[in-house]
């Protein structure tokens, strides 16, 4: 579109039939014509049209793609075409197989399109698609593809010839019906989506049953749904917020997890489903449970290999024991990472079963018992700016 602009006025190249088209009807061959130099601050030459014609009509029917139908050429600081119009377009092209309007430049600009209406709809410079063809199309040979400056002349929005993108402010999406506001198909290896800032990406989830941020593995094998890491090992991997902004989760980079309460939907043989709750402790522990008997009133239990293996053998754990028969009292003794031993008191030689229960220090644990909730201060921090962010819906943009 703006190449077109370029090539609408100025000096008239040599085979060209200049047609000034009038309101009463027909028209009238002026040429061949010569070189035309004046200095007045209007025009030199002036058609004026009254009917539904054109003011000023150039066509080529030399077959070769250099030939022009209307040149405009600007060799100071002017404008080699320019189209003023007061509703309709300014510069209008057209093309069979070739380019509609074409313009271009060796220093300034090739095509330079600018609308003074105080419409929203009105437009600098439009492009118009069918079916099959494309409204806009930018070529790029190594420099942008695009440039978008504010009214400032900063570099607000940049598409470089590698479709890298570049938005200065933030950006608005809104779906028409039946598609989606953004589908970021990539590579296999490539980011879909990537955000950076001090909130890298922000999902809202709009109605019943909707999703703020949804992911999804497509992957046939060994693909995740959803990777969140700390670059930093500094922060957390995870915030969760209630409506009010209050902190309700957090996962921090060491794997801790931060909530109120964890349930779980259990099965029932009815067919129903009830909640429970994961019990609390004031430290880290790794339990263990099982039944054994006794023999002539004693017995050996050994730790389970995948068991004795997961726990610190640098503490000692605990063992539990409740007898289910007739005994003297049960005691536990001689405990090493493999096993202990279970006694019946006073000497008794019982041969009841027993139910057993073992508290280990899982292995590598280092916490603290029922340290502060205010250390560390990461931990749980409300947001600075997120918590006030609220879905706003768009309107969308005039054709």
């Amino acid at each position: 579109m703006t190449a077109a602009i370029v090539a609408s006025a100025g000096i008239l190249a040599g085979g060209l039939a200049l047609r000034p088209a009038f309101a009463v009807g027909g028209t009238a061959i002026v040429g061949p014509f010569t070189i035309t130099n004046c200095s007045k601050s209007t025009a030199c030459k002036t058609y004026n049209n009254a009917g539904k014609g054109y003011g000023l009509q150039g066509t080529n029917t030399n077959s070769s793609a250099s030939g022009a139908g209307l040149l405009g050429t600007a060799t100071q600081l002017g404008t080699g075409v320019m189209g003023i119009a007061v509703s309709g377009a300014g510069v209008a092209g057209g093309s069979v197989t070739g380019s509609g309007l074409a313009g271009s430049s060796s220093s300034g600009v090739g095509v330079a399109g600018q609308t003074n209406s105080t419409t929203a709809s009105a437009a600098g410079v439009q492009g118009t698609n069918n079916s099959f063809t494309i409204g806009v199309r930018a070529n790029g040979f190594g420099g942008p593809l695009f440039d978008g400056n504010s009214s400032t002349g900063l570099d607000v929005f940049t598409v470089d010839d590698a479709g890298n993108t570049a938005i200065g402010g933030t950006t608005t999406i809104t779906g028409a019906a039946g598609y989606d506001a953004l589908d970021a198909g990539t590579g296999a290896t490539s980011t879909g989506v990537s955000g950076q800032g001090a909130i890298g990406v922000a999902g809202f989830g709009v109605g019943s049953g909707s999703f703020g941020v949804y992911a999804a593995n497509a992957a046939t094998s060994g693909g995740t749904a959803l990777v969140v890491q700390d670059t930093t090992n500094a922060g957390v991997l995870m915030n969760g917020y209630d409506s009010g902004g209050n902190p309700e989760i957090q996962i921090q980079d060491n794997g801790y997890v931060y909530a109120h309460a964890f349930v779980q939907e259990s099965d029932t043989p009815t067919g129903l489903k009830v909640a429970t709750y994961a019990t609390m402790a004031s430290t880290p522990n790794l339990e263990d449970f099982g039944e054994a008997q006794l023999t002539n009133g004693q017995a050996y239990v050994s730790l389970k290999r995948a068991y004795s293996s997961a726990i610190d053998a640098r503490f000692a754990y605990m063992v539990f024991i409740t007898p289910e028969g007739d005994t003297r009292g049960l005691y536990v003794t001689q405990k090493t990472p493999a096993g202990f031993v279970v006694r019946e008191n006073q000497g008794g030689r019982s041969d009841a079963t027993f139910s057993y229960r073992i508290v280990a220090k899982p292995y590598g644990s280092t916490t603290a018992t029922l340290r502060p909730s205010i250390a560390p201060q990461r931990r749980l921090m409300h947001p600075p700016a997120i918590a006030k962010l609220r879905y706003v819906p768009k309107t969308k943009p005039k054709a």
